[in-house]
């Protein structure tokens, strides 16, 4: 709860106003002016921070010297680290900083205090709907039946809302008038959305600019869903769990049914949003509003998560469904209130239907509560523990239904990605998991602030996760956090730094092959902890140095967030729009200027009687060039022994070759007499193609 702003003096001058507007604080959170005998408002001046603007200065240095380069070394940033340490504990130990909670109004909880009677025909729904997947589809019955299961066993744990206990809230006053009272919140929260959703919508048919096998997997898999196929699983794809793709199938019908590589990642981009919002509900809800849209800044601009969701390999609801959840189970916890549980298990249960880094989840769930409940005093709270237990497991398997029975139908399907990177199902483990699993949790641990080891397609990888200064705060943020847990005991700090390796554990279990870790792609989910924890880092450190600057400096408090704004959005925006394209590029196969050779050379005749992308190994996939070519339905694929096939087809006929390839292109002549090859100059030269094309 926010405190109310004191009375404004009756006369206020262009200073006192521009002071004001420029206040980083909230209401009464700024110092009452002073009078002076000639009746001049002053403000009380706080000094200047220097222990706790060293320890930022050091941690950002240490952390630029990370930044990759040959003779990168993290000797001398582990020494500015240490030195950030101890100056950042003496600014604690000054009073410079500090982290204060927000206040969290706990209600009492009422576990199975509702119309519990509707719980049973829930399981019984479920049940039936359980049986009525036996085929592996989804019907339309089936659907029915599942959601009214769902439904029922929500609403009978749903805690209904007292209206004696609900007074009269008094009216809202107008926008324009809270806009006129809260200026600097309001202007910086609409700065926040724009650049926001710049990041999340632009160039997004630029970025990435080509399609690879996966992504053809992923749209032909929305394709069939758009035509009919309703399928619990979709195990052609890296990632088979069948939600993302169905919701993407959604998108593309409200946009009229023509599916297209960039309406994909128009659907993921419109998903994310869910989760930068939920960003900033747990910051407001563990600080203040200021944190919380620090929060979603920081994750909504980061190349992290934009990448993995415009990669359309399989993360797209990933943090959508993540953030949230861990949202009401944290204000559940805070507020003791079950609803918020029951939403967290949901999402839980629906995050299962998604991607299998959700199997993590309940293991989020299990150490949050152990956290939540060690720092309580109350006997009750063990009684409570189990009664969420219960909760999570009831309504978690409810909504997994159609995931947990598509595991019936092919367990072995189900978990061969997982065994055959946990075990030795694929290839011999190269040393003793435990040992493995030790060296991985290591290597993980450095994701934010060291290497990477995902692949060109979704990441940038062999280096930080994130920008050099969120790195950095993400360090000192953890600092605060551990100090202030040590002085509040508050449950939430320690459960919020916990998460962060428990988050990591789906790239960690990589023992059969460490040299996948860490992924970006598997470690998505701790991204969560990770912005959060650089959000409190800057938001403490950022309140302490502007609280020095109030009188003296006003303009130098906005020249400052400023220029970290600056910095921040550019080294992403550079990252985004320039680096992963660029590095795509040189690794992915032109599929792209292939399908417009295609589209030009059926304009320049009219038509084309036969297009073919003749196979050659480790070279580009058939069915992204028709993608491309705005044919996906179409099959160019074509191997050299079945180049006479296509004799009996009318002319014209286009072939495209591999310039490597001189025996299908002598085969195409000496079948061919009069056609014609061209070397297609590609934009990257060693991605060169030849066009081979017989008009009679």
């Amino acid at each position: 709860m926010e405190p109310r702003s004191g009375p404004e003096p009756q006369e206020q001058t262009i200073l006192e106003y521009l002071k004001q507007q420029l206040s980083f604080k909230r209401g009464a959170e700024a110092q009452e002016p002073l009078l002076t005998a000639g009746n001049e408002a002053v403000e009380t001046q706080k000094p200047f921070p220097r222990m706790t603007t060293g320890a930022l200065v050091l941690a950002l240095l240490a952390q630029l010297l990370l930044e990759p380069s040959p003779n990168r070394t993290g000797i001398i940033s582990i020494i500015l680290y240490i030195l950030a340490l101890g100056l950042l504990l003496a600014g604690r130990k000054r009073k410079e900083w500090s982290l204060e909670l927000a206040y969290s109004d706990a209600q009492g909880w009422h576990f199975f205090a509702g119309t519990t009677w509707l719980i049973l025909p829930g399981i019984g729904f479920a049940t039936l709907s359980f049986f009525m997947l036996s085929a592996g589809y989804v019907t339309l019955p089936a659907a029915f039946v599942w959601a009214a299961g769902v439904a029922l066993v929500i609403l009978g744990l749903w805690e209904r809302e007292n209206k004696d206990e609900v007074g009269s809230k008094p009216p809202k006053p107008s926008f324009l008038n809270r806009f006129q009272r809260d200026r600097t919140w309001y202007v910086s929260a609409g700065l926040i959305i724009l650049i926001v959703l710049y990041f999340a919508f632009s160039r997004l048919d630029l970025v990435p600019p080509e399609l690879i096998s996966g992504q053809v997997d992923h749209f032909y898999t929305v394709q069939e869903i758009l035509q009919g196929n309703t399928a619990l699983t979709f195990n052609r794809n890296l990632v088979s769990e069948p939600l993302q793709y169905y919701w993407a199938g959604f998108i593309a019908m409200l946009g009229g049914g023509k599916l297209s590589f960039t309406l994909l990642k128009t659907a993921y981009a419109l998903a994310s949003l869910v989760g930068t919002f939920f960003m900033f509900r747990l910051g407001k809800e563990l600080i203040d509003r200021w944190a919380g849209l620090i929060a979603a800044g920081l994750f909504g601009v980061a190349f992290w998560p934009i990448l993995q969701s415009r990669a359309v390999l399989g993360a797209g609801l990933t943090l959508p469904i993540l953030v949230p959840a861990v949202y009401y189970l944290m204000r559940g916890l805070r507020r003791e209130r079950n609803n918020d549980i029951l939403i967290a298990a949901l999402l839980g249960g629906l995050g299962l239907l998604t991607n299998k880094v959700f199997l993590v989840f309940p293991l989020v769930v299990l150490v949050v509560l152990i956290i939540w409940l060690l720092h309580s005093e109350q006997k009750s709270k063990v009684s409570e523990f189990f009664s969420i237990i219960a909760l999570f497991l009831l309504v978690g398997a409810v909504t997994a239904v159609p995931i947990l029975r598509a595991f019936t139908l092919n367990p072995q399907e189900y978990l061969q990605p997982i065994l055959s990177r946990v075990t030795s199902l694929e290839t011999p483990l190269p040393g003793s998991p435990l040992g493995l699993f030790f060296n991985n949790l290591l290597a993980a641990l450095g994701l934010v602030n060291w290497s990477n080891r995902s692949s060109w397609v979704d990441s940038i990888p062999l280096r930080p996760a994130v920008d050099w200064l969120t790195a950095a705060l993400f360090i000192l943020g953890i600092i605060i956090v551990l100090v202030e847990y040590h002085k509040r005991k508050d449950w939430s700090l320690l459960a919020l730094v916990v998460l962060y390796p428990v988050l990591l554990l789906p790239s960690v279990l990589s023992l059969a092959f460490p040299a996948e870790n860490p992924s970006l792609s598997r470690a998505l989910g701790a991204a969560l902890p990770v912005f959060m924890l650089a959000a409190l880092g800057l938001y403490t450190l950022g309140k302490a140095i502007l609280a020095a600057l109030r009188t003296k400096r006003p303009l130098s408090r906005v020249l400052l967030v400023g220029i970290l704004s600056i910095m921040i959005v550019w080294q992403n925006s550079q990252a985004i729009f320039y680096t992963y394209p660029q590095t795509y590029r040189q690794n992915a196969w032109n599929a792209s200027e292939m399908g417009k050779v295609i589209t030009q050379t059926r304009q320049n005749f009219g038509g084309l009687g036969g297009v073919w992308v003749v196979g050659f190994p480790y070279w580009v996939d058939a069915r992204a060039v028709a993608i491309e070519a705005g044919q996906p339905e179409a099959d160019l694929a074509l191997q050299p022994t079945q180049l006479e096939e296509t004799l009996g087809f009318p002319l014209p006929k286009l072939f495209l070759l591999n310039p490597q390839d001189s025996d299908t292109l002598s085969q195409l002549q000496a079948l061919y007499p009069l056609g014609s090859v061209v070397l297609y100059q590609s934009a990257y030269p060693e991605k060169n193609f030849l066009i081979f094309t017989v008009v009679q």
